[in-house]
Order: C-alpha cells, then structure tokens, then sequence
C-alpha cells in the first residue's frame, strides 16, 4: 500500500494484520478532517479486495455510508439514516461477489442518527465472517459508547497537506483584515461564508471550521498585542456561543455579525 501522508505507520499496521490474517471486524478511525481516514480506508479496503485503489468505485463488494445530498430539496440531509444503515445490513449479510471480503465504511460516523446508530449495533454484535467495518469521525466521543467498544479505534495525525495549511493561512489573513474596519466593510469580507444559501448544513460545517481558525487567530493576537485583552475575551466568548449555536435553530449570519461586532 502506497504511503498516505503522515499515515504510514497505520499502513504498515494493516499490512500485517492483513497477510497474518488477523482483522478484526470493525475499525474506528479518529482523526480531524484533512487527516486522510478516507484516503487510508480506500487503500485497505483496495488490498483486501485485490484491485487498484481506482477500481474501488466499480467494485461491488466495498460501500460507503455518508450523509446524503436530497436533489429535491437542493441541501445536504441533516444525518445519516436508519433506512442506510438497514441497506448497509443486508449488503453485508449478502455473500461475496467474488467469494472474498465485504468492506464497509461509514464516513462522518457521528453523523448518524440514533435510531440508525442502534441499527448498527445490531451489525456490530453480530459480525459476518470476512466482513470489515471501518467507522470514520473527527471525535470518538460523539458516538454512542456501546458502538465504539466493539471497534478497534485508531487515531489518526493532524493534517499536514498543502491545501489544508493554505485553507487556514487564508482563515488567519481574513480573521486580521477584520480588525479597525467599519461594520459594513466586516460583512463584505464574510460575505462569501454564506455563498451557499440552500445548502444550510454544509454552510454551518463550513463555518465551524472557520470559527475554529478564527480562535486560533485570537491566540496570535494576544502574543502580537493586536487587540486589547478585554476585547480578545470578548471576541472569544462571542465565538465559542456562536459554535454551541451553530448546533440548533439559529441563523448563522446572525451568530457571525454578534462576532463582528466585538471585533475593533
């Protein structure tokens, strides 16, 4: 298996249970967007199947389960369902189409509803032989305890991609560029944040990101002396209630100028 950056001791690792056949039925990999849990998942599941990581897409005999995207609607669906995870029951009790493994993912794992994660647990409880489950999320402790302790969990390294470093060196730049500007000029400088108005729940993921970059950036300011430390404390407090909003029925706009707001 070709090396995934920063992933190859978690390679190696399977490179052995894999040839000393010694897999267990369901993995949990932990480990922040950007780490390359999905990445490294595909080039397990292509080993194990015997076929190009390029294949896996024609394959029948891999899945992925992840939040579905409703055309009718135009959004992303609120979670992952019970009727997927059913599908997802009755693909691994189906016997190989090649008379090998069955490998299954499901991404964004804290995603899933209860009812669909109670569904998994029956999976879990009674696992098909040759059937390899890989659970992927940014936090293991979203997930109910009684899935989690029938997985082997593995935790993956923070990011070190280009594309990731250059997504949060922009965070920092608009996060600087917002200091001593009037309100207006504020709400132009966010105003790609909610380019998206149809797709609510990918634009409130989006922004969670940014706010966790944002409060990044309020530790350089301390060490740079760019705002006064009252203000930080506020600026601060304004985001992690923005963060915790997020989660419920508030708009995010609003969340974002209450932010600006204390912004000087």
């Amino acid at each position: 298996m070709a090396d995934i950056i920063g992933n190859g001791p978690i390679l190696a690792f399977f490179e052995k249970v894999i040839d000393k056949g010694n897999l267990s039925h369901a993995y949990c990999f932990v480990g922040v967007k950007g780490s390359g849990k999905l990445e490294t998942t595909r080039q397990i599941g292509a080993k194990l199947l015997g076929v190009g990581v390029e294949k896996l897409g024609s394959q029948p005999d891999f899945v992925v389960v992840e939040q579905m995207f409703d055309e009718k609607k135009e959004k992303t669906k609120k979670d992952i369902s019970i009727e997927q995870l059913r599908d997802l029951r009755e693909f691994l009790c189906r016997h190989s189409y090649l008379g090998g493994y069955k490998v299954a993912v499901i991404n964004e794992a804290e995603k899933m509803s209860l009812e669909a994660a109670n569904a998994l647990l029956k999976t879990l409880e009674e696992p098909k032989e040759k059937t390899i489950l890989f659970l992927l999320t940014k936090d293991e402790k979203e997930l109910p305890e009684t899935v989690l302790s029938r997985c082997q969990v593995i935790f993956f390294s923070a990011p070190v991609q280009n594309y990731l470093y250059q997504t949060r060196k922009e965070e920092f730049i608009r996060f600087d560029s917002l200091i001593n500007k009037p309100f207006f000029e504020k709400l132009k400088i966010v105003e790609d944040l909610f380019g998206d108005k149809t797709d609510h729940i990918a634009a409130r993921e989006n922004l969670q990101e940014v706010l966790d970059v944002w409060l990044l950036s309020i530790r350089e300011a301390i060490k740079n002396n760019s705002l006064p430390k009252e203000n930080i404390l506020q600026i601060e407090e304004r985001i992690q209630e923005a963060k915790k909003m997020l989660g419920q029925n508030v708009h995010p706009r609003l969340l974002l100028e209450n932010i600006l707001l204390q912004i000087k």
